[in-house]
């Protein structure tokens, strides 16, 4: 994409908590005070192994967290009768 290491840090730090470099955002405290984990998500943390790496269980919290707030602000901004569409993907997951 043509940025230099430091830009794609920066963007790392910034984006969705979907990597464990991502930081937690500043500035949405009152809004993600609304926010209740998801039942679902709980159970699945639970099984994480002990050996896992330290950062996983934070960047798990985060996403939801995150994706919480982007759906909060769409419902904000997008007109009656608009569409948005979020495209996810995993990469990295091997079949066994």
């Amino acid at each position: 994409m043509g940025l230099t290491e430091e830009r794609v840090t920066k963007l790392r730090h910034e984006s969705v908590r979907s990597n464990v470099e991502a930081k937690d955002p500043s500035g949405f405290k009152r809004k993600i005070k609304q926010y209740q984990e998801p039942t679902l998500l709980n159970t699945v943390l639970t099984q994480i192994p002990n050996n896992a790496d330290e950062r996983i269980v934070p960047l798990l919290k985060g996403y939801f967290q995150d994706m919480y707030l982007s759906l909060l602000e769409v419902s904000r901004i997008l007109r009656n009768g608009g569409h948005v569409a979020y495209v996810l993907a995993m990469f990295g997951m091997q079949e066994s």
